[in-house]
């Protein structure tokens, strides 16, 4: 029987090696993946990280994806433009396509660019 202090690592180290062996997580490829969506901002929210920081969090509405209502905006992970843009209300009334990474069904702005009109027609 083992000691009380032993891990169950030590006690049986053959399976700390297969954890290596695995594949990597889909959930890894998921997050590096950029979203492209287009559509238009209706609505911003500022909000508090627990460490205080602000981020916003953006009501969208998106062509063609009903169910994607919202996309957070953080001042680490988007282009400092977009962030300037955001905080000086900079984006009413304008169509854009949203540049996004998405964890665990959320979606998280990292760039944008403006729609012409020309361009939303083809």
């Amino acid at each position: 029987m083992p000691k009380r202090n032993e891990t169950w690592k030590n006690i049986h180290p053959e399976r700390e090696m297969w954890s290596l062996w695995r594949e990597p997580n889909l959930m890894t490829k998921r997050q590096q993946y950029i979203y492209q969506l287009i559509g238009k901002i209706t609505d911003k929210k500022a909000k508090k990280k627990q460490d205080k920081t602000i981020y916003y969090s953006l009501a969208v509405i998106i062509s063609d994806q009903e169910k994607i209502q919202k996309i957070n905006a953080f001042s680490d992970s988007c282009n400092s433009a977009v962030w300037k843009a955001l905080q000086a209300n900079q984006f009413l009334g304008k169509e854009y396509l949203f540049h996004c990474k998405n964890f665990m069904g959320t979606y998280y702005l990292i760039n944008w660019e403006k729609m012409k009109e020309a361009d939303h027609e083809n």
